[in-house]
C-alpha cells in the first residue's frame, strides 16, 4: 500500500526521461530539463528513517534485511523525486504548500479517523487516499494494543510533543504519513489546474507534423472553479 508514483510527466516528455546517479544532487533528466536536489540533501536521510519505523511498526518486523531495505530506499527516493518535481512545477505558477495548508492536513486526517477506519473494515479502498490508509493501519494497531480511539486522536494531534521522547518513533511514524497527505496535497494542486487542459509531449507533436496523421490525445481545461484552487497560496511578483 505504501507506495509512491514518480510522476515525471509533469515535467516534460515521459519517453526521455533518464535517472542518473552521476551526480548526488541530480533526480532525473527529462529530454534537455534536468530536476535536481539541491537544497535538499539531508531529506533523504530523514524521510529514510520515517519511513522504515513506519514499515517496521505495520508489518510486525524486529529487523530488517536487504530486500526490507531496499523497499524503504525505493519508496524514499520516489517520495523525494516527486515532491521535488512537485515543488519546482507549483513554483513556477507562484504556488506553494504553507504552513497552513500543511495544518488543515493534519486536521482532516485526524478528524477523519473513524471515516477511515469505517471504509477499511468495509474493504473500501478506493474511497481512501493512500495516506489515508496507511494512518488507518496504523490506528488499528493501536487500537489492537488497547489504545482507545479518544487517546490516539489526542495522540496525533499533540504529536511534536513526542519527538524528542522515548517515545519518538510515533512522531517518526506520523510524520511519514504527514508527508503521504502532502504529496497528494501537491499533486490535487498541480493536477487542478491540469484538468481538462490540452497537453503534446513535445515528440507526439514532431511526429504528428511529420506524419501528417491523427492520433488519439486526451484533452482537457483549466477549470476555475475546481475546489482545488481554494487551498493554493498565489504569489505575484508583477503585475
Amino acid at each position: 500500500i505504501i507506495g509512491v508514483a514518480l510522476l515525471a510527466f509533469i515535467v516534460g516528455d515521459l519517453t526521455q526521461l533518464l535517472p542518473s546517479l552521476t551526480n548526488k544532487n541530480l533526480l532525473a533528466k527529462v529530454g534537455k530539463e534536468t530536476i535536481r536536489m539541491d537544497g535538499r540533501e539531508n531529506s533523504y536521510t530523514s524521510y529514510y528513517e520515517q519511513n522504515r519505523v513506519l514499515l517496521e511498526f505495520i508489518q510486525d518486523k524486529s529487523s530488517s534485511d536487504e530486500a526490507f531495505d531496499q523497499q524503504v530506499h525505493d519508496i524514499t527516493w520516489a517520495q523525494i523525486k516527486e515532491e521535488t518535481m512537485l515543488d519546482e512545477q507549483l513554483g513556477k505558477l507562484g504556488m506553494k504548500l504553507n504552513d497552513q495548508i500543511v495544518e488543515n492536513i493534519n486536521n482532516t486526517l485526524v478528524n477523519d479517523i473513524e471515516k477511515i477506519l469505517m471504509a477499511l473494515s468495509n474493504n473500501q479502498y478506493r474511497m481512501l487516499t493512500q495516506s489515508q490508509q496507511v494512518m488507518g493501519q496504523l490506528c488499528y494497531k493501536f487500537l489492537n494494543q488497547g489504545a482507545s480511539l479518544d487517546n490516539i486522536k489526542q495522540l496525533f494531534t499533540n504529536i511534536e510533543e513526542y519527538r524528542n521522547t522515548p517515545n519518538s518513533n510515533i512522531y517518526l511514524m506520523y510524520k511519514a504519513i504527514e508527508r503521504m497527505a502532502c504529496i497528494e496535497a501537491r499533486e490535487n494542486a498541480y493536477f487542478g489546474l491540469a484538468n481538462n487542459s490540452l497537453y503534446f509531449s513535445t515528440p507526439l507533436l514532431e511526429q504528428i507534423t511529420k506524419d501528417n496523421t491523427a492520433y488519439l490525445v486526451q484533452a482537457a481545461a483549466i477549470n476555475l472553479n475546481n475546489p482545488t484552487f481554494n487551498a493554493l497560496e498565489i504569489n505575484i511578483d508583477e503585475k
